[in-house]
């Protein structure tokens, strides 16, 4: 995204005339006043600030890039835009609030308040945004398909050396061979013509031939200087081929030589600190911390570790990723700044920010737009109830009140006064159903299909993850969709929080369980399948562990799974989508989408987002997880909130790997329970007694800790992927479920039975068919735009397109028991043929 004060030209357009707009004040790009390039449509829009400033009247564009433009006025185009959205990662919608208004999500930034002068008006841009989506999102498509086909003519190339010529001279060869029998030929013919014709007709037959034969030379002569010029193409063609490629593989062996040293650097680092913490410990006694004397895992920095344990430790910890800026703190923080981006500095001021990812403010004079698109010239009318109307429920959003963990001072119980908890683990099933026998292993993985990562992903470093062509090598046999629904292995959780009377210890338990869906990627640092458009996956396990659950493929750009889970006494919804980028060492995946558990009693309805999961050592060193950023569950119900930190590792931090903490808050924000422990082995909750300042702290002290959660230990080792008993049992076939199921994936069948070149080649073949369905699906959507139709949209078949009344983001929500009652029915009829 573009740094503010970047600036952001368009060139001179084309199609530009000095034609005047209409009357509402839009124009497209054959009808601009601006001689600018590439301007697909412009007009004058109301942007949504802040409460001091409200709404102000901008000059917004869209590019032939399909980017998202504004500016202050409609003269200042041919200089730096103000702001700017890649219209491919965004999405709009309809206020539901008000009729003119419109919101533009972005992933990590507020939502983006704009408002049209009339309906006119907001139907046309409604209409240009999605087109300008539309193309964008094709454009990125194609561009992948020349990336590739661009690789695929890169190695021909190379190949050059070892067949310089080959097929072209045999062919210039076989041509002479064919002139020479077909000058045979010719002489042949004219013999035969001067025996049995007469004169004046031999006479012809000759001019004739004569000229076949200048044809024939001139054909020869122009085939053999086309063959010299190629030669001599090909030559220097092949020349700057192996000479880039060459610096391609030494720019490669640099990087890897840095990354080594980088590798060396932090070892010593790493024994250093254990040096230093060594002696810290024998200073203060030899006493460790209260969460390790509980039984967590020692921290790296106090462990005597020899070479062959540094590689198996967190090698390039101190490449840390900045935290991700909190998304809920926009409104307070630009309230606080009150218009003051004038200070910012210039080269066109409030770009977008990298920083806060958001439309920055304006400075001139306020102008605010009544529901009724009349203009007035202050924020009189603006009200604290208008923030729900234009930024939705402000619920989500940080609060004022809320306690930084930073700057607290946590006191728990003299250890040996404490009684460690046994928490029940036992989940609230449905009776009278028959408990099916599950398998209990899964075939070993081969041990022959070793692939060095790095020489797969380094020539796909700033790409998109769900974008890398990974071979199954790196997967595990199983879909995101199975991945995302184990996110239900300590689903026991919320059966204990459904039982809570107390909705902030309801929140603790559910936060407990949010932290808990982690706990998998401590040891597992395999890939999921990416699913197909239209994929699902049902598991049914209301018998034994009390729940059922469906998940489906709901969106193939940006890509999206929407998943619905029933408990006895809950239901969990989560719209599952991910931005990911693969940057050199590392590779982060950043969810967007929101989780959201409703307790059945109506007391509790608890939305979060998780939290960024980060995978390190792609070079070099061992591959290994690290879970980071800040956790916020809020209830919609009744105000309870908790601020959850994981806690990122760094050799020069105090803090422990893997480490989360947290506050749960009640309605009156007041400081209730404290939850600690680790994300890859317990946690622990404690209530909290009492709360006071003391010389710019907050010292919280608590009562006796217990336990509520404990790691379960793989039930598979490695050759299965170490996987959990739930993950083991996922994949296992069901001829019952529908035939879009995970379970008939043919290429993850078939890794799981080791043929993993099978699987390659069925993976290859399965991603072709969707990228035909891709192309076939945009030329429909053109040919609609193209009569001045709306695009048809993708319709998931379980799941259906709403928008939330808490988040105000447009999510899938289950259409009912259909799936359930089709599968007693046995009617797949709607599903499609995916496989």
């Amino acid at each position: 995204m573009p740094k503010r004060g970047s600036s952001f030209y368009l060139t001179e357009t084309k199609n530009s005339s000095d034609s005047s707009s209409n009357g509402n004040g839009l124009k497209s790009g054959k009808n601009s006043t601006n001689k600018i390039k590439n301007v697909e449509f412009s007009g004058w829009l109301y942007k949504w600030t802040n409460y001091v400033k409200g709404y102000r009247k901008r000059w917004f564009l869209i590019d032939s890039m399909g980017n998202l433009k504004y500016y202050r006025n409609s003269s200042d185009v041919n200089g730096p835009s103000r702001g700017s959205i890649k219209m491919e990662e965004a999405s709009v919608r309809s206020d539901q609030h008000d009729g003119l208004n419109m919101v533009i999500t972005v992933p990590f930034s507020p939502n983006l308040h704009l408002r049209a002068i009339n309906d006119l008006d907001r139907s046309k841009w409604l209409k240009a945004l999605e087109n300008a989506k539309h193309f964008a999102i094709k454009r990125v498509s194609s561009l992948e398909d020349d990336e590739n086909e661009t690789e695929k003519l890169l190695s021909k190339t190379l190949e050059l050396n070892e067949y310089p010529l080959g097929d072209f001279e045999g062919m210039n060869k076989e041509l002479n061979e064919l002139a020479a029998k077909f000058s045979n030929e010719l002489e042949g013919f004219l013999h035969f013509a001067v025996g049995h014709l007469n004169a004046a007709d031999a006479k012809t037959c000759v001019a004739k031939a004569n000229s076949v034969k200048i044809l024939r030379d001139g054909t020869l002569k122009l085939t053999d200087q086309l063959l010299t010029k190629y030669k001599k193409e090909c030559e220097s063609l092949c020349r700057l081929a192996h000479s880039q490629n060459e610096k391609h593989q030494e720019l490669q062996r640099q990087y890897e030589i840095l990354a080594r040293q980088h590798q060396q650097l932090e070892g010593e680092a790493l024994r250093l600190s254990a040096r230093v913490a060594d002696e810290s410990s024998k200073n203060t006694g030899g006493s460790l911390s209260y969460m390790t004397a509980l039984g967590g895992p020692t921290p790296p920095l106090l462990k005597n570790q020899t070479e062959e344990e540094d590689e198996d430790q967190f090698q390039d910890a101190t490449d840390t990723l900045p935290e991700e800026k909190n998304k809920f703190d926009f409104f307070e923080e630009n309230s606080e700044r009150g218009g003051s981006e004038g200070n910012g500095g210039g080269g066109g001021g409030g770009g977008w920010s990298e920083k806060s990812s958001s439309f920055c403010f304006d400075e001139e004079e306020i102008e605010m737009v009544n529901k009724g698109g009349n203009v007035v010239a202050n924020n009189s009318s603006i009200t604290k109830n208008k923030l729900n109307e234009v930024v939705g429920n402000s619920s989500l959003k940080s609060q004022n009140n809320n306690l930084d963990l930073s700057k607290c001072k946590i006191i728990l119980p003299d250890q040996q006064n404490s009684t460690i908890y046994q928490e029940n683990t036992q989940p609230l099933i449905v009776s009278n159903l028959p408990i099916l026998k599950r398998r209990s292993k899964i075939p070993p993985k081969p041990e022959s299909y070793g692939l060095n990562l790095w020489s797969i992903m380094k020539n796909c470093i700033g790409k998109e993850l769900t974008r890398i062509p990974l071979p199954v090598n790196f997967n595990e046999p199983l879909s995101m969709l199975q991945r995302i629904t184990e996110d239900l292995e300590y689903s026991y959780l919320l059966d204990r929080a459904s039982e809570k009377l107390d909705i902030s210890e309801r929140l603790a338990y559910t936060a407990a369980f949010a932290i808990s869906v982690y706990s998998a990627t401590a040891k597992r640092t395999t890939k999921p399948f990416n699913p197909l458009l239209g994929e699902t996956f049902e598991f049914d396990r209301r018998a034994d562990l009390g729940w059922r659950s469906l998940t489906e493929q709901v969106s193939h750009h940006p890509p999206a799974a929407a998943m619905h889970t029933e408990g006895v006494n809950w239901e969990l919804s989560q719209e599952f989508m991910v931005a990911s980028r693969f940057r050199g060492k590392y590779m982060s995946v950043i969810p967007t989408g929101y989780t959201q558990i409703k307790f059945k009693d109506g007391k509790a309805n608890f939305i979060f987002q998780k939290v960024t999961t980060t995978v390190h050592n792609i070079i070099v060193g061992k591959l290994w997880i690290d879970n980071h950023g800040t956790m916020n569950i809020v209830n919609h119900v009744s105000g309870e909130r908790a601020n959850i930190k994981f806690h990122s590792y760094s050799y020069f931090s105090s803090d422990q790997p893997r480490k989360v903490e947290g506050i749960i808050l009640d309605k009156k924000g007041n400081a209730r329970f404290y939850i600690f422990g680790y994300w890859d082995s317990y946690l622990n909750i404690a209530l909290i007694n009492n709360q006071k300042n003391q010389q710019g702290k907050v010292l919280i002290e608590t009562g006796e800790p217990k336990r509520i959660w404990t790691v379960k230990e793989p039930l598979g080792d490695s050759s299965m992927f170490n996987f959990t008993k739930l993950a083991i049992e996922m994949n296992e076939p069901d001829d019952q479920v529908a035939p879009t199921d995970s379970r008939f994936r043919p290429d993850q069948r078939l890794m799981e039975n080791g043929d993993w070149d099978g699987a390659n080649d069925r993976k290859n073949e399965l991603e072709d068919k969707q990228r035909k369905a891709r192309r076939k699906a945009e030329a429909e959507a053109e040919r609609a735009i193209a009569n001045n139709q709306q695009p048809p949209e993708y319709q998931a078949c379980w799941f259906q397109k709403v928008q939330d009344t808490n988040t105000g983001s447009v999510i899938h929500t289950i259409r009912g028991n259909e799936y359930w009652v089709c599968k007693e029915k046995k009617d797949w009829s709607r599903c499609p043929n995916i496989y």
